[in-house]
């Protein structure tokens, strides 16, 4: 009898990730776009920024493994505290709820 070999459980990278929150809020109408992170930056500056309606999200983009770092904390601290909108988004089921329903997985 053939023993199975166990299957290694897919994980998703951070930039797989990121591609499919961006091209799941894009279908539902937002504009979506990256933040880089450099010397002028915000330090902890979230990874995408979506806008729909003057509705404007912050998005910090983690991998199942990751974890805010301190910059990050503060930088949604920051956002949070002038009543504005920051995720942490592991997958698109994170974000799914932004889209009012409209988008259906089959």
């Amino acid at each position: 009898m053939l023993a199975l070999k166990e299957i290694p459980e897919l994980r998703l990278t951070h930039s797989q990730i990121q591609a499919q929150v961006s091209q799941f809020l894009r279908v539902d109408g937002y504009f979506v776009f990256p933040n880089r992170q450099d010397q002028l930056s915000y330090a902890g500056i979230s990874d995408l920024t979506a806008i729909k309606d003057g509705r404007i999200i912050w998005i910090e983009i983690k991998t199942d493994r990751d974890t805010q770092n301190p910059k990050q904390i503060k930088f949604q601290k920051d956002i949070e505290e002038n009543d504005g909108e920051y995720r942490v988004a592991r997958s698109i089921d994170d974000i799914e709820d932004l889209c009012e329903g409209r988008i259906k997985f089959i």
